[in-house]
């Protein structure tokens, strides 16, 4: 019912709907991506997506995509290592010191980010809530929507948005946003 009315809110193209779960727990470890390059992301969770969602991994970026009006960039967040070789996750502002992971932290940042980006002009927030944003801007007299997501589960973090490049609008914004939402960790 709460994400029927979430999406009303959007504009009246026809999206697909989120009836595949996605497991992602089988990409950990290292391998070679499309390029040929050693990646060594691990996705520790599973997630409800539209049927033929898959997921991409290129030397700069890994994705979780089906077309032009699906597309999640995938960021695993940062990690301290402390003396004794254990890594703990932190938050690193640009190269700063490493803090205390914190969602609200990494939230927080974002949101400045796009409130001093002078060229894509932040209009408003449209959505929020502990994990993230949805952020209305303005692109050369343009609307864009854009998301920011965050997932912590005690061990490891992930920070979730848009891919950069296609303009995504209000509805396709909320669709990622909402898959996003049904992360299981593995």
């Amino acid at each position: 019912m709460i994400t029927a009315f979430f999406f009303s809110w959007g504009n009246t193209q026809e999206l697909p709907s989120l009836n595949t779960t996605l497991d992602l727990s089988h990409f950990c470890g290292s391998e070679n991506d499309s390029e040929g390059f050693e990646t060594s992301t691990c996705l520790p969770f599973s997630m409800k997506v539209p049927k033929g969602t898959r997921l991409i991994s290129k030397s700069w970026s890994t994705e979780i995509t089906l077309d032009e009006n699906f597309n999640i960039s995938v960021d695993e967040g940062d990690y301290e290592y402390r003396d004794d070789g254990t890594k703990v996750p932190a938050v690193r502002i640009g190269f700063g010191p490493f803090l205390p992971y914190s969602k609200e932290l990494l939230i927080n940042e974002r949101k400045k980010e796009w409130e001093e980006n002078d060229m894509n002009e932040l209009v408003e927030y449209t959505y929020e809530d502990e994990n993230g944003f949805i952020a209305k801007t303005n692109l050369f007299g343009q609307f864009e929507y854009h998301f920011f997501f965050t997932a912590y589960n005690g061990e490891v973090s992930f920070t979730f948005e848009n891919v950069k490049g296609p303009a995504f609008t209000e509805a396709e914004c909320n669709l990622m946003y909402e898959s996003l939402k049904t992360i299981k960790w593995n």
